[in-house]
């Protein structure tokens, strides 16, 4: 697998202490694409997160019976929190747009974290 990037580097991540990066990075799980493969689509549940290691993804949504890029996405780039964080399913689609490297991250690993850099910036830590 391709070096995955540093989670520092992303604004979600970015908070976390260094220690903790390192946890989220250790217990993630390696996922490849192939081009044109779909990684979630709407509507799937939300119980993990991607960090992007490689390649080149592309988000999209229907509207209005049509589809829709939201976004593209290469190395660095976090996807699927929203769903963790909300609780809610996934709100887009994402498919690879070549062949692809991700870190899976369970959702209930990246809670706990989440939930010391809250209360950290709350001061109830």
């Amino acid at each position: 697998m391709a070096q995955t990037p540093p989670l520092g580097d992303s604004p979600l991540f970015g908070l976390l202490p260094a220690r903790l990066q390192d946890e989220l990075v250790a217990a993630g799980h390696p996922v490849r694409l192939s081009a044109r493969e779909w990684l979630f689509e709407a509507g799937d549940a939300g119980d993990c997160l991607y960090l992007v290691a490689s390649g080149r993804l592309r988000v999209v949504a229907e509207r209005d019976g049509e589809t829709a890029v939201l976004n593209t996405l290469g190395p660095g780039a976090v996807i699927g929190e929203l769903a963790i964080l909300t609780g809610a399913t996934r709100s887009a689609s994402v498919q690879a747009l070549r062949d692809t490297e991700l870190l899976e991250i369970d959702g209930e690993r990246f809670e706990e974290p989440t939930r010391v850099v809250t209360m950290a910036g709350t001061g109830q830590l």
